[in-house]
């Protein structure tokens, strides 16, 4: 391909991106700060659950108005039909096949099905499996695991690309744990990708604060009636008048 061709299919490529942001409603003067792709630096933010992670991610989003990535929504985009001219058709019919084949071999293959829950291999990664407690008292039960659909990185790493060319991710992404990436794909696989972008990524880890003494251990040494003495003399004192009992 000789330089006239490339800058025309660059020009191509350009030009549906613009057109998809137009379809998809985004508006561009919104997201004025575009930073060249490798200088581009994302962010994940990882942490269990009550660690502050959200609010963390919340911030750098307000801040340098990088946008939210989740892996299992730019799949499910790119699925539906969204952006038709970012993506061969033949490509997503081959991925819908790959999910359809799975879900039929599922339905008919309880081992098999098992086997792709199973490959969470840290269930404490997903937001939604850690016990929230309800407002009636005990601990809600975690939701029936999901299994992972374990598509190729390459495929994903293809469509979380074309997601990132839009104007609504001019500045990177910031990506608020693992609880929208493990859908399509293992974590070891959600990595590949993130790292398959060629972009820097800078990661925090949050931790949740250390649980403060229980009151009741710090009541528990409390000598209640010798405080209601001694307030009841230094009352006394104060007014000359004798306390009870002295």
């Amino acid at each position: 391909m000789n330089l006239l061709d490339f800058q025309k299919v660059i020009q191509q490529e350009t030009d549906y991106i613009v057109e998809t942001e137009k379809e998809l409603g985004l508006e561009v003067d919104k997201f004025p700060n575009r930073v060249a792709h490798l200088d581009k630096e994302n962010v994940l933010v990882f942490g269990p659950q009550r660690s502050g992670r959200t609010r963390l991610a919340l911030a750098i989003h307000s801040q340098s108005n990088r946008g939210f990535l989740c892996i299992d929504d730019a799949v499910e985009w790119a699925l539906s039909g969204a952006a038709p001219k970012l993506f061969d058709n033949d490509f997503l019919d081959r991925i819908r096949s790959q999910i359809t084949e799975k879900e039929a071999l599922w339905e008919s293959d309880a081992a098999a099905k098992t086997a792709a829950e199973q490959m969470i291999q840290y269930p404490d990664l997903i937001e939604q499996s850690v016990p929230r407690l309800s407002a009636t008292g005990p601990p809600s039960d975690p939701p029936a695991p999901q299994p992972c659909y374990d598509l190729e990185a390459e495929d994903v790493l293809k469509i979380v690309e074309k997601r990132l060319s839009l104007c609504d991710f001019n500045t990177g992404f910031v990506c608020c744990g693992f609880a929208g990436c493990l859908k399509y794909l293992p974590v070891k696989k959600v990595l590949d990708v993130l790292f398959g972008l060629k972009q820097r990524l800078a990661i925090f880890f949050t931790e949740p604060a250390p649980k403060p003494e229980k009151m009741t251990d710090f009541f528990a040494d409390i000598d209640y009636e010798a405080l209601a003495a001694e307030e009841a003399a230094a009352a006394a004192a104060e007014s000359g008048t004798p306390a009870d009992g002295i």
